[in-house]
């Protein structure tokens, strides 16, 4: 029986506690491809379809502020939401001569994103969120590799074109066009033991929002007034590039460090949103005037590699400038908190250390530890949706074959996440720091996950038990954080047949 826990814990029990309804979940993938290889190169035709149907629990009000009278303990509410996405892609590696080959590719993406009303669940019948994508991607690579030659590289050209419409009498996203036009070069020089790459990058990219494509206007008119108060165009060019080197320093132990500029256009969402989004438990409103992000970004690391034992130690920093992302205002609409799309100023910096090591032949053991910061550089802020930090340790049983089965295998593994503040009113589900229930901030928790598996003939079985001790815990990540736990004992069954 799912409860409301009213008032309780002082903002760390879950509002909702047991068995969790609208969780549902029904997910179908299928990819399928075609291929030729001949002496001309390589020829390939390949379809991926991917069908997910999940209804959504929506957290209870109140929220402090929200204005009018308590309304006591709520029923359980929830919405349905229906996602589809199909690429198809031709692509083909054709031989010029021993040295040069051409690349030429085409892909298309369909992409449909359907939600019920608040209230209706599934099937999606009466969508109030209807957004269809459409992608089509043209690139043509010029590739060139000898097998004594040092130097490697492609260079190429990209075409994208993009149509969305937004159907919907919730519009969280407008409908409208981007083009993109692109071209790019990557070398690699093998100077044994030095390694050296390089790449750059040009982009021109064009997006206009289309109120004919849009059945909520109130997405381009902010005011009420019935006049479109918004630019509706907007357009970027950026160069990029990056630099990277590798040194043996012996046979088994490399250093390496890279630095490169990034590029990222706000997207149509960033741009205009004007609605409750129930994803964040909040109303969100876009900025039509978002400037591109742009990022300096640096890193180093140090490598082994050996017959029994593979270790990574690396540390970065990524300066970002206007960096895009939702901030609180204090205010509330519909009992619900307003979190306008800004940007600012952002470093990020941390580092991973990872080492697996063949302890005998039928023993592996593998850690990991990763840790992450940042900073809004003009407000002293954290910021915000950054993963606590993590260590994760792994041990692995296995045989090349057992009896009839092929490499047979046992694991057992120990995942902790240390405690994680929230970065307040700038985190996207902040607000629930203040709520009489839930958290955004999260505890520290170590979870206990086995796991068994083989291949008989062709076909691979896998049997996981996750959070075998059932441990209560919030992820810093989960979206269901605010009002309910994170998933209890699970037990995942895993089968893969090629064909």
């Amino acid at each position: 029986e799912t409860t409301f826990a009213e008032g309780a814990g002082g903002g760390r029990a879950p509002g909702f506690t047991d068995e969790l309804p609208f969780t549902d979940y029904d997910q179908t993938n299928a990819n399928i491809a075609f291929g030729i290889t001949g002496e001309f190169g390589e020829l390939t035709l390949r379809h991926t379809r991917y069908r997910n149907n999940h209804n959504f629990l929506l957290p209870p009000p109140p929220f402090p502020g929200g204005g009018g009278p308590d309304p006591g303990p709520p029923g359980i509410d929830g919405l349905g939401q229906r996602l589809e996405n199909d690429i198809t892609q031709l692509k083909s590696d054709l031989t010029i001569d021993d040295t040069w080959s051409l690349r030429p590719s085409f892909t298309y993406g369909r992409n449909l994103r359907l939600s019920e009303p608040r209230g209706d669940t599934l099937p999606v019948e009466s969508p109030a969120i209807d957004i269809l994508r459409e992608n089509y991607t043209g690139r043509l690579e010029l590739h060139h590799e000898g097998d004594t030659a040092p130097l490697a590289g492609t260079l190429g050209f990209e075409v994208v074109r993009e149509e969305q419409a937004s159907r919907g009498p919730v519009g969280l996203a407008p409908g409208g066009s981007i083009d993109n036009l692109a071209a790019f070069a990557f070398e690699k020089l093998d100077l044994d033991p030095l390694i050296l790459e390089a790449g750059v990058r040009f982009d021109y990219r064009d997006q206009s929002a289309d109120p004919g494509e849009t059945r909520d206007q109130s997405l381009f008119d902010r005011d009420g007034d019935g006049d479109i108060d918004v630019d509706l165009d907007n357009s970027y060019t950026a160069v990029t590039g990056s630099l990277g080197a590798t040194y043996w320093l012996t046979d088994q132990l490399a250093v390496a460090g890279n630095i490169g500029r990034g590029f990222r256009a706000p997207d149509l969402f960033e741009l205009y949103v004007n609605g409750t989004h129930g994803g964040v438990a909040a109303v969100q409103k876009g900025d039509p005037g978002l400037g591109e992000e742009t990022s300096l970004n640096t890193d180093a690391s140090l490598r082994w590699r050996s017959d029994r034992l593979r270790a990574k130690a690396t540390v970065y920093r990524n300066a970002i400038d206007n960096f895009i992302f939702p901030a609180g205002t204090g205010m509330m609409e519909n009992g619900l908190p307003v979190f306008q799309l800004t940007q600012e100023d952002a470093v990020l910096y941390g580092g991973d250390l990872s080492a697996e090591l063949d302890v005998f032949d039928w023993l592996t053991m593998r850690g990991v530890y990763e840790i992450v910061r940042g900073e809004l550089t003009e407000s002293d802020d954290d910021v915000p949706s950054l993963p606590a930090d993590r260590i994760t340790l792994e041990t692995r049983f296995h045989q090349d074959e057992l009896g009839p089965l092929d490499n047979p295998y046992f694991r057992i593994a120990v995942e902790h996440a240390f405690n994680k503040e929230s970065a307040g009113r700038k985190e996207p589900f902040g607000q629930f720091d203040d709520t009489p229930f839930g958290t955004a901030s999260t505890d520290a928790y170590t979870l206990l996950d086995l796991g068994i598996g083989f291949e008989y003939r062709t076909v691979s079985f896998a049997f996981d038990v996750e959070n075998v001790l059932d441990e209560p815990y919030r992820d810093f990540l989960d979206t269901y954080k605010g009002y309910a736990l994170s998933p209890g004992r699970s037990y995942v069954f895993t089968v893969s047949v090629p064909f």
